[in-house]
């Protein structure tokens, strides 16, 4: 492929508070003025129309649409789900789109390459691969657990009105809490395929957390926009440990939480996330 190769100069962000969100990084100032004028919502509403002519006849769900990130230079849509490396796939992809790694909050606030290229007449989803990154049920019930109420337990007492122990026993509270009604109340522990603004069959491209860097690999390789040395300088490493911060190491402590009730809960409550994405129930 010859292409030139983007300059990946990292510039970190910092890190502060919102009101009700102190464990995320503030929003940048693009974005916050893209909300305020309502541009959030506008450009939803114009990717959904141009979803609409790229794919005639395809669902699109017109709530989650807004978790689509579309990079225009790349050709891809990539659609959002939390606790799947989501910060680090959008540090990645953006990079590659700008030719830096930018802060977390200009990473996610990508308004303007969306813009700028529907303004240019240059925006087209036509050709675009549309990905995804899924995760194994299992390690992802347990770092929702693990993320909202080890790292940030008072953040979720005044969310949800409740806490659990750290604890085999508290992750199974927690489960059954799910299965009695919570299970929509966060997206971060909400069925994977409540967050996909397209149906299953239309992604070209599903990275597996459990081989993201393989898989990641395997999918840029099939992007033309991206370089083979653009590709071969990314540092997953550099780029995890950026949008990583709170990582639980969930897969590495599943055999300290996972009772046989435990694994029989998340079975249950997650039984349409194991057959979308090809994962089976222990």
């Amino acid at each position: 492929m010859a292409r030139n190769a983007p300059s990946l100069d990292v510039e970190l962000g910092t890190k502060s508070s919102t009101a009700g969100d102190e464990h995320l990084p503030k929003a940048s100032a693009a974005t916050r003025i893209a909300k305020k004028l309502g541009l959030t919502d506008a450009r939803a509403l114009l990717i959904r129309r141009e979803l609409e002519r790229a794919l005639p006849g395809t669902a699109i769900d017109k709530t989650t649409v807004k978790r689509l990130a579309v990079f225009p230079k790349l050709g891809v849509v990539y659609n959002r789900i939390q606790k799947n490396a989501n910060t680090t796939t959008m540090l990645l992809l953006d990079s590659l789109e700008v030719g830096k790694v930018r802060s977390i909050p200009e990473s996610k606030g990508q308004h303007l390459l969306f813009y700028r290229a529907w303004l240019t007449g240059r925006f087209s989803l036509a050709q675009a691969r549309y990905m995804v990154v899924v995760r194994s049920p299992y390690s992802r019930a347990l770092s929702s657990f693990l993320f909202k109420f080890e790292f940030f337990g008072d953040v979720a007492m005044r969310r949800y009105g409740q806490t659990f122990n750290i604890s085999p026993a508290g992750f199974e509270d927690f489960l059954r809490w799910l299965r009695d009604g919570a299970l929509g109340r966060d997206l971060h522990w909400d069925l994977q395929l409540n967050s996909l603004a397209l149906p299953v069959g239309v992604f070209t491209d599903i990275i597996h957390m459990e081989r993201y860097e393989a898989d990641m690999r395997q999918f840029l390789a099939q992007v033309p926009h991206v370089s083979d040395q653009a590709a071969a300088r990314l540092d997953f490493a550099a780029l995890r440990k950026i949008g990583s911060p709170h990582a639980t190491r969930a897969q590495d402590k599943r055999g300290d939480y996972f009772t046989p009730a435990a694994r029989a809960l998340v079975s249950e409550i997650f039984a349409r996330d194991f057959e979308a994405f090809g994962y089976a129930p222990d």
